[in-house]
């Protein structure tokens, strides 16, 4: 009778513990929605766009921040469900921390639309900027100032976290740009050159397109008014960080920043971010920089965890 008793206690204590856990645990949603500021775009990227959103456990008398991660270069919605594990022990080991997690595809057929708005590839960065913050914020009926409104990403994402934090910190007040895929305008020509070529090709089609063709136009250097001024077009979502600082500062709304570099990551972008850092401090702009060994590709799911998690959590407080 007593070891019946026993094993029924156990059951009963095993059935309650899980119960626990099953309400500690966080959950993905998928969401789908149709993209108006993709409707004109010429490369048969779907107009209906999904999303991952991660919700954390609930807490009672507390509202969510949120945080647009921007994916990166051919990574979709669905790298969100390997986080999960991940982020349910985070949040449990960690109840100050509440703010829900979206992560935001920019997938075309060239692998990215680098969240810049073309003619060619779609109005990406009008449909972070405005239409997701909208939607999604409707749909979870939250109301929330930009300063509980968080954009990051690696690499790619981590350009467009930098791009448009630095252009709209009055709608995203909290930015994190890990490994951003950046060039230096100063040595432009070299470091275009050393570019990947998918890269080349999927960003030269969102700022140079060719009409009536799928990809974009290439700068020559030969020295030609038209060749500069398609280098300036190249420039404008990579390189001209004193520009996009200076309209920083004219638009006058504060931003957390963080930046970081990853020391095995190839050089021409480890020294383009080195040098947006120091552009940075020489405009006087706080910002949190951190270098760390290896690479953002290998290493983005612990930097996620080590770095974006922490960063979030303890600005948010």
């Amino acid at each position: 009778m007593k070891i019946a008793l026993g094993i029924i206690s156990g059951v009963l204590i095993s059935v309650l513990l899980a119960s626990k856990l099953a309400v500690a645990a966080g959950q993905v949603e998928q969401l789908s929605t149709q993209v108006a500021a993709l409707k004109s775009n010429g490369l048969g990227t779907p107009t209906k766009q999904e999303v991952s959103v991660y919700i954390p456990p609930k807490q009672k008398g507390r509202e969510l921040s949120v945080v647009y991660w921007l994916l990166d270069f051919n990574q979709d919605k669905y790298v969100m469900n390997s986080l999960q594990p991940m982020l349910d022990e985070y949040f449990k080991a960690h109840p100050e921390a509440y703010y829900m997690i979206v992560a935001v595809p920019s997938l075309n057929k060239l692998g990215g639309s680098f969240y810049l708005n073309s003619e060619l590839t779609g109005l990406w960065q009008d449909y972070t900027v405005f239409d997701l913050p909208f939607w999604i914020e409707q749909h979870y009926n939250l109301t929330i100032t930009e300063r509980r409104r968080g954009v990051a990403g690696f690499g790619m994402g981590g350009l467009g976290a930098l791009n448009i934090s630095l252009q709209y910190a009055n709608v995203f007040g909290v930015a994190f740009s890990a490994g951003p895929t950046m060039l230096q305008s100063t040595d432009f020509k070299t470091q275009l050159t050393a570019w990947p070529q998918p890269y080349r090709m999927a960003y030269g089609a969102s700022v140079a397109p060719i009409s009536g063709e799928e990809y974009g136009q290439y700068p020559n250097f030969d020295g030609s008014e038209a060749d500069l001024a398609l280098q300036q077009l190249w420039m404008q979502g990579i390189a001209n960080w004193p520009q996009k600082i200076d309209l920083f500062y004219r638009l006058g709304s504060p931003l957390s920043l963080w930046l970081e570099n990853a020391e095995s990551d190839p050089s021409h972008q480890g020294s383009a971010i080195d040098q947006f850092h120091q552009q940075l401090t020489l405009a006087n702009f706080e910002h949190q920089f951190h270098r760390y060994p290896g690479t953002t590709k290998a290493l983005w799911p612990n930097r996620f965890e080590q770095a974006l998690l922490p960063y979030f959590t303890q600005t948010w407080r």
